[in-house]
């Protein structure tokens, strides 16, 4: 048996992969077994038999599962490295690879070193605690709010010659980014200077996580429809 497998999982072996059931994962039958008998006495008789039984079978599936060939086809680390070739290819150089779940914070630090010509990359699912009643979703809330930092609060002290230069964008790579029909947002200078000149700023946005919306309205919205892969988000900003 052969088993092609997409991981759509920070950590890049198989046994992240909780869809594939065809690895031989491991796991301490006696521990959980000492989990169990640790356990109130309200638990009655019939659960603790069939808890039991279905232990022991998964003891032999997992022996059973023993012959088969995993084979990662698909994961984060591929999808950086495409993409770092495709924006080499657009003559940028000199990439930077975040670590998983980074949000804004992580990425302004990392901006305030990164020179004209040059992008940085970084993939994951970044922690977004949504407090508000608007629509959006990780990638267009994240675009929104570095586009705050970056051109409306200018929190770098940059030039408008090299604001100029900036690109942010940031997609889910299944297409799909939360509850909307777009897989992301991007927003450059042209986008600040249109938002200024209409007098629309993103702080009521991102108060009321609203950004699908603001970007709907402006511009900026990627919708590729849903993908055949999910291999969790990519973000990109360009100088």
């Amino acid at each position: 048996m052969v088993s092609l497998i997409v991981n759509d999982t920070p950590d890049t072996t198989a046994r992240s992969v909780g869809s594939g059931p065809t690895f031989n994962s491991t796991f301490d039958a006696d521990r959980l077994k000492k989990i169990l008998s640790q356990c109130n006495p309200a638990v009655s008789d019939k659960l603790r038999f069939w808890f039991n039984e279905t232990l022991n079978s998964a003891v032999d599936q997992q022996k059973e599962s023993s012959h088969c060939d995993n084979w990662i086809i698909a994961d984060s680390s591929r999808l950086l490295e495409k993409a770092r070739q495709h924006f080499q290819n657009l003559q940028f150089s000199a990439v930077h690879h975040g670590p998983f779940e980074v949000g804004v914070n992580w990425h302004i630090q990392q901006l305030d070193q990164l020179q004209s010509g040059k992008f940085m990359l970084s993939t994951g699912e970044y922690h977004l605690a949504v407090d508000g009643p608007g629509l959006g979703g990780r990638n267009t809330h994240f675009v929104l709010e570095m586009a705050d930092q970056i051109f409306f609060k200018n929190v770098l002290s940059w030039s408008s010659d090299k604001l100029k230069q900036v690109t942010i964008l940031s997609v889910g790579t299944d297409g799909t980014d939360g509850p909307t029909d777009a897989a992301g947002a991007c927003f450059n200078y042209d986008l600040f200077t249109q938002s200024l000149s209409q007098g629309i700023s993103p702080e009521g946005a991102l108060k009321s996580f609203d950004s699908y919306r603001f970007f709907e309205k402006m511009g900026g919205l990627i919708k590729t429809g849903p993908g055949p892969i999910n291999l969790m988000d990519i973000r990109a900003i360009c100088l």
